[in-house]
């Protein structure tokens, strides 16, 4: 509870200001390495950041206690379809902000008791995953990157779209 209070209170902090840290004026950290703020999302952190690193050849892709992005649980998400302006409960999102033009991940929060048309935990987190190393890439049309996430396996449908801004060494899809 402390650290989400924490890392809520950080992104609050991080969205109002230009810079990590206002005093230092430090860049925000750009992420590849995902750090689980609860016990329960370890094991699925740990594997969706292996399947990302796997899918793009990136080896920097991982999980750590010091992971630039955090990733906790946020019971009762819900967003605004800009669309039709209506109220609809969210699985997860990913938090991001820019910087000099440049969009960085800022946290991932995932609904412990998401609504019923949700997909599976680990399906959720890779999408947001996703979102994590390419935080300005667009939905794609299907699979597990579409904007209602179909599937659970990486495929060519996401890695085009992540890899169209996160610099991936390989797309190798599951």
């Amino acid at each position: 509870m402390v650290k989400r209070f924490l890392v809520s209170f950080a992104t609050v902090l991080l969205l109002s200001v230009d810079g990590w840290g206002c005093a230092a004026h430090e860049p925000v950290p750009v992420g590849s390495t995902f750090a689980s703020l609860e016990p329960e999302l370890d094991a699925y952190v740990d594997a969706m950041a292996v399947r990302l690193a796997r899918a793009t050849g990136r080896h920097d892709v991982a999980a750590s206690p010091d992971g630039a992005i955090p990733v906790y649980f946020l019971d009762g998400m819900t967003s605004v379809r800009p669309d039709t302006g209506e109220v609809v409960e969210d699985c997860g999102n990913t938090l991001w902000r820019s910087q000099d033009g440049v969009f960085v991940s800022v946290e991932i929060r995932i609904d412990p008791t998401p609504a019923p048309n949700c997909p599976p935990i680990q399906v959720t987190l890779l999408h947001e995953g996703m979102h994590g190393l390419a935080p300005d890439a667009a939905h794609a049309d299907r699979g597990v990157f579409a904007e209602a996430a179909q599937g659970s396996r990486v495929d060519m449908p996401a890695l085009e779209r992540v890899c169209s801004s996160f610099e991936c060494l390989t797309m190798t899809v599951e």
